[in-house]
């Protein structure tokens, strides 16, 4: 994307993964924990309103699986949360949901939630923890 604005000086826009995985919530589902687990025992999580324009509770934050069953949501969304739910157990009154391709829903959340348009954006990744290996010769501090 920020290629085309480049070259071509096409507008682009952009929503954080996590938010589109919020969006797949039902509405009366409470607040929203969206997750993607972030290997080595963690989860890459944010709270988010299960309505629209899905405003963020919190600010995303790696977490570890016993940070994730301590979290009060009812609504549980992202990429690997069927092991999550393997390890917490099943209450009744919770909403798992592992989705599929992401591309077709950031679409349809265009119709509520204006995205955020300021190009920068597309090169500002998130990164919230430090790199697994780093080069010959640098110690970690």
């Amino acid at each position: 994307l920020q290629g085309m604005h480049l070259a071509l000086g096409l507008p682009v826009a952009t929503y954080p993964t996590l938010q589109v995985l919020a969006t797949l919530a039902p509405p009366d589902a409470g607040p929203v924990t969206a997750c993607v687990d972030a290997l080595r025992g963690q989860w890459m999580t944010q709270d988010f309103e299960s309505v629209p324009p899905y405003q963020p509770i919190s600010a995303p934050r790696i977490s570890s699986v016993a940070d994730v069953a301590e979290l009060t949501s009812r609504a549980f969304v992202g990429f690997g949360v069927h092991r999550r739910r393997e390890e917490i157990g099943d209450p009744d009154d919770t909403f798992w949901l592992e989705p599929g391709a992401l591309a077709g829903q950031a679409l349809r959340v265009l119709t509520t939630c204006p995205p955020d348009s300021r190009a920068e954006l597309l090169s500002d990744p998130l990164y919230l923890r430090p790199p697994a290996a780093r080069p010959a010769g640098q110690h970690s501090r």
